[in-house]
């Protein structure tokens, strides 16, 4: 399949993390936590705070990585299931039932490139995979 048929778009200039969050990512943990009127409490940060981070409004998918930070195994790349990975991304849509289903047809599309689990517990080796990933493929 194309990428042109798979192309997210996406608010790229803020990050939202829930509280919880810090515990995976300490380096958030000192960051205030913004009370949202219809929402749940988020830890949020524009993205141009981050040094060495590009923004784009959309971005074409050549692959699904889930992050796995505190695994307990050693860091590696690896293949994920798909049928997990689609239950993942199935529990955060709302709206029509015609709706769903049209969100349904679109997480299948992403699902047709590799999708992978990132172990890891060092950020730097984390973001080094990454871009081995991006560059080389698998």
């Amino acid at each position: 399949m194309p990428t042109s048929k798979r192309i997210v778009t996406g608010g790229s200039h803020q990050i939202r993390l829930r509280p919880t969050a810090a515990t995976l990512f300490p380096e958030v943990s000192a960051l205030e936590i913004t009370p949202r009127a219809a929402g749940k409490p988020s830890i949020e940060m524009p993205t141009a705070s981050i040094p060495h981070i590009t923004c784009s409004q959309t971005a074409h998918v050549d692959f699904i990585v889930f992050l796995n930070r505190h695994s307990g195994a050693p860091p590696d790349l690896l293949p994920y299931r798909k049928d997990v990975a689609r239950y993942f991304m199935r529990q955060v849509l709302f709206g029509s039932a015609k709706s769903r289903e049209t969100q349904y047809e679109a997480i299948d599309r992403l699902l047709a490139v590799d999708v992978f689990e990132l172990r890891y517990t060092d950020l730097d080796w984390g973001v080094c995979r990454l871009q081995k990933l991006v560059r080389e493929g698998a």
